[in-house]
Parts: C-alpha cells; structure tokens; sequence
C-alpha cells in the first residue's frame, strides 16, 4: 500500500540508505531515470563533481563541503528528524551541458523495511 500511494504521488520521491544509494524512486522518477539501480544520489541527480574529478558521488573534494550533501546526512543520521530546503541553486549536467537548476526539498528521516518494494 505505502508503495502505492509513493507511486501516485505527483512529486519526485526518492528513498536512500546510510550511503546515500537509491533504493526507491516512484513512477515520476522512474519515467524520467530509467536506470536508478546501484546509483547514489548525486550520480541519479547528475551532479557533476563526480564527473569533473573522475570519482563517483561522495568521493570527490567537493562532496566533503557540499551543504546539500551535508543537510540529506545530517537527515539520514537522525541528527534532524525533517529538513525543507527552498531554492536551492545546483548544478547538474542535463544533456551534455552543465546547467543551473534549482531544487526546493522535503527531506524526511522515515523508519521503515529495508525493501520499500514489500509493502
């Protein structure tokens, strides 16, 4: 049923684990990132630190100091139970360019099964 309703839901969903890798995403992700499995988030998201240094998601210098990284750990680690984030200038590459997008975010600490996909 929770995925159902995750499902239905008109706004991007995506659930992760303690090392950031996607383990969920609901249909609105799903048609737009055909291909979340064994991703982490700033690869799904494409951000392109990773792609500048040649490392994956988390690995980089720039990970380290990233705010949004910062805050979605800070969330995941239970140190803040809810995060919301307006317009949040991010870089991502969306083509073959690097583009300017900008982000507003929910970030909730949800304790729940391990696989989303049983409910």
């Amino acid at each position: 049923m929770l995925k159902e309703i995750l499902d239905s839901h008109k706004n991007w969903i995506l659930v992760l684990n303690e090392e950031f890798e996607v383990c969920y995403v609901n249909k609105v992700l799903e048609n737009l990132f055909l291909n979340y499995t064994n991703k982490r988030c700033g690869e799904l998201l494409n951000c392109f630190n990773p792609k500048d240094e040649g490392k994956r998601y988390l690995e980089t210098s720039k990970c380290k100091v990233c705010d949004l990284r910062k805050n979605i750990a800070k969330v995941i680690k239970g140190e803040l139970p809810y995060l919301s984030i307006e317009n949040i200038d991010y870089e991502a590459v969306v083509g073959k360019e690097r583009k300017k997008v900008v982000l507003s975010l929910d970030i909730r600490r949800v304790e729940a099964e391990k696989n989303i996909h049983s409910y």
